[in-house]
């Protein structure tokens, strides 16, 4: 190629890129399409942005609800089962301090009894209103009609781990000053309160009480008289048949001899035997508010200390020493739980349709709220085929009769509570 036809070429072919160039900025393709073009914002000029539309939003936050609704059941069974398992544990260390204390004293404690501080002195609790709780008085009573009956938890304590508490209230500490005993202010123990119970828990200093003992068979009259065989009633009262922690104080008072129940002596097998079960339908606050709380962890009654049973096979709601709620209970409307009959002295929780537990043997676990009344009679008898109704050992035992359906029940299995 010449060099003339080369400068010709090279013209065309530079002629043909600006054409097309020019036919790419004004939108147009190679072979006749028009295409739009997407520049980039100029450097230092305006930028719009697009956001959320108002469906858009409104989408949004309808899904972030529905994942909060789903995920907050979950969040609160958990939190639940924490507390279950807190309830489980506490109902565990009373069981095996309890063992211990039969152990080392050859018999359960009662759930009342005096606590002696010498030969011919005992333990009094008193109320501090100023500092709103419970204390041991300085003054120990020297009459012993007017000495405290305490609760099976205080005499536990140097099983738990709390012997600093029991020295004091066994031995009362002395001011430095005066050399003369003061009183002993008694704390709040969580172990003896479940994390769900919230009437307990609001005890605050005064100090709540979640967990109740076996007491056998409620024994006490409809006029509230104590029902015991002491001097000339003989066919009167539980006997250690019928029951696990037996009110100690009626007798000392009275100078009688006591039941007493010991490992040994559950013959129904301890593993079957309920020795605790949490119950959190008690009233803490009086009907006067001057008057000090109802109960705390140191003393109650048997309705405030205890889960019992009564003599029906199938008891009802009601007023009477022969009505209790099932386990558990419909208390929906209930406000105050009498602390003088045995409608709600029976197992009651918040962990769902039951409660939790503990036996003889020191094994924890969940009672079922709908067993049958004969099969919960069972579970608290440690002798089953021997228990007396409390109000006459000998009255009411033909067929058909509570106590005769009590005696002749067949052996329990796991699957009957459990």
């Amino acid at each position: 190629m010449s060099t003339s036809s080369r400068h010709r070429f090279g013209f065309h072919v530079a002629a043909s890129l600006r054409d097309a160039n020019a036919s790419l900025r004004h939108g147009e393709s190679s072979i006749g399409e028009t295409r739009p073009l997407h520049r980039p914002p100029r450097l230092g000029g305006p930028t719009f942005l697009r956001g959320f539309t108002l469906v858009e939003l409104l989408v949004v936050i309808t899904i972030i609800g529905m994942l909060v609704a789903l995920l907050l059941p979950a969040v609160q069974a958990v939190r639940e089962n924490a507390r279950q398992t807190e309830c489980m544990n506490n109902l565990k260390n009373i069981a095996l301090a309890t063992v211990a204390y039969d152990t080392s004293r050859g018999q359960f404690p009662g759930y009342s009894q005096l606590v002696p501080r010498g030969r011919t002195e005992w333990a009094v609790i008193d109320y501090d209103g100023a500092k709103n709780k419970f204390v041991i008085s300085e003054i120990n009573a020297t009459d012993r009609n007017k000495a405290s009956a305490f609760s099976w938890a205080t005499v536990l304590l140097s099983k738990l781990e709390r012997a600093d508490i029991w020295d004091q209230i066994v031995q009362p500490p002395l001011d430095g000053n005066t050399n003369k005993p003061i009183q002993v202010e008694l704390p709040v123990l969580g172990m003896f309160i479940c994390p769900s119970d919230t009437d307990a828990r609001a005890q605050g200093d005064r100090g709540g009480m979640s967990y109740s003992a076996n007491t056998g068979a409620w024994d006490r009259a409809s006029n509230g008289n104590f029902l015991g065989p002491l001097p000339n009633n003989q066919n009167l009262g539980d006997i250690a048949n019928n029951g696990v922690f037996f009110n100690l104080a009626e007798y000392e008072w009275a100078g009688a001899r006591a039941p007493k129940v010991r490992m040994g002596s559950v013959k129904d097998g301890a593993s079957t035997t309920l020795m605790l079960a949490e119950n959190v339908h008690k009233t803490y606050v009086p009907t006067n508010p001057s008057d000090p709380p109802l109960l705390s962890w140191p003393f109650g009654t048997e309705q405030q200390l205890g889960i019992c049973w009564v003599v029906d096979d199938t008891p009802q709601s009601g007023p009477a020493i022969t009505d209790q709620e099932a386990i558990g209970g419909n208390t929906a409307d209930v406000v105050i739980f009498p602390a003088d009959t045995p409608l709600f002295a029976r197992p009651a929780g918040t962990h769902g349709s039951g409660a939790n537990v503990a036996f003889c043997d020191g094994h924890t676990s969940f009672l079922r709220s709908n067993i049958d009344y004969v099969v919960y009679q069972q579970l608290m008898t440690p002798n089953g085929r021997k228990c007396v109704d409390p109000r006459d050992h000998t009255a009411n035992l033909g067929a058909g009769e509570p106590i005769t359906v009590f005696r002749t029940a067949p052996p329990l299995s796991e699957g009957d509570y459990q």
